[in-house]
């Protein structure tokens, strides 16, 4: 038996992928298994999944996220190809489960015309921005009684363009975007809440 079929016998979950504007229902099936690991960081096992797919059921390099029959999402952190000799016998994905949905903001300023001054408005550049954020535990200031710093950080797709002069939205909640840090397919984002330091 060949290596490939052996992935392929095991592909039984269906799925469907993302265009960035619908779902698309999809021929791929793939296998999507556990972590089982004890270090590394702490999503390993809680949110990290490895999708195991076979030749035929490859996903397409511009797809994002996918979905399961169960409506769990997904975004695709890594891919790698297995390969015996000349020939590719399986991917592997590491993907990461996303639950929140943001949307990026810019701020425009208007100078008023006495040149002092003027307003800032909102404007939405992308909306319904598929996101996994976590918040890491605050430090307090040592200079200034009753401040504390906290840290958040963002996965957001490549395909959305953000960068330190944004704000991120997520379930009414305004977060400044400290840094971006781009990865292999996605981008790291840091954040901390509107108004804290």
């Amino acid at each position: 038996m060949k290596l490939s079929q052996a992935v392929t016998y095991f592909n039984d979950t269906p799925i469907e992928t993302y265009d960035g504007a619908v779902w698309n229902t999809t021929a791929l099936k793939v296998k999507i298994t556990a972590y089982q690991r004890f270090l590394g960081p702490r999503v390993f096992g809680h949110k990290q999944r490895v999708v195991l797919a076979g030749p035929a059921n490859q996903i397409p390099a511009a797809v994002e996220f996918i979905r399961t029959p169960e409506k769990r999402i997904y975004i695709i952190l890594s891919m790698n190809t297995n390969t015996e000799r000349t020939n590719d016998y399986s991917y592997e994905y590491v993907v990461q489960q996303v639950d929140k949905i943001a949307e990026i903001i810019r701020m425009d300023k208007a100078t008023a015309p006495s040149g002092i001054g003027g307003s800032v408005s909102e404007v939405v550049e992308s909306a319904n921005v598929y996101c996994d954020y976590e918040r890491y535990s605050g430090e307090n200031a040592r200079n200034i009684d009753g401040v504390s710093y906290i840290a958040y950080s963002f996965l957001i797709p490549q395909s959305v363009n953000i960068d330190t002069d944004r704000l991120i939205r997520v379930d009414g909640i305004d977060f400044d975007v400290r840094e971006v840090n781009p990865l292999l397919n996605i981008r790291e984002v840091k954040a901390s809440k509107r108004g804290t330091p």
